[in-house]
């Protein structure tokens, strides 16, 4: 996984057509969480520790992971957009929480732009795209705090090998 620029722990709503999630994501050097929500008291999770990649779910009570490293498609720059800016157009900057935020476009998909907004320590605060059939994602900064701790990045439950398919 590689270096984010900050560590941090942030918040955020996602909207993926009408339908609201929270996000959460802690990182630090070359370690991140994702945590996303089910809304009803449990989450779904990615950690990338290092060269590592692990699923976890938590549905009511007990958590399970599994070490999904050889078969983890996650690209850097789908969770780190701020990093991978090369070939977008400046935008409007934004206030976010005080501060000002500065906005990209960039080319997605065939014809469509994604409107990316970073702090000014590079952390992504707005993210707008087109999914398919119509449906937009929006995903927006709730909280930040640019701080973490090793907690953060301990998975719920030993790990087992993910299934084979």
């Amino acid at each position: 996984f590689p270096q984010v620029p900050v560590q941090y722990a942030a918040r955020y709503i996602v909207n993926e057509g009408g339908a609201e999630t929270a996000k959460s994501v802690w990182a630090s050097g070359n370690r991140m969480r994702i945590d996303i929500s089910d809304g009803l008291g449990g989450y779904f999770s990615l950690y990338f520790l290092g060269n590592r990649a692990y699923s976890c779910a938590k549905p009511a009570q007990a958590a399970s992971c599994f070490d999904v490293s050889d078969r983890s498609s996650v690209k850097p720059e789908e969770v780190l957009p701020c990093q991978y800016l090369e070939g977008s157009e400046r935008a409007e900057d934004v206030d976010i929480g005080g501060t000002t935020g500065k906005c990209y476009l960039q080319p997605y998909g065939i014809f469509g732009k994604r409107k990316i907004c970073c702090t000014e320590r590079g952390v992504l605060a707005y993210d707008e795209y087109n999914q398919t059939s119509g449906k937009t994602h929006v995903e927006y900064l709730t909280s930040i705090s640019y701080s973490v701790s090793e907690s953060d990045f301990l998975l719920p439950s030993e790990p087992q090998n993910a299934p084979r398919e």
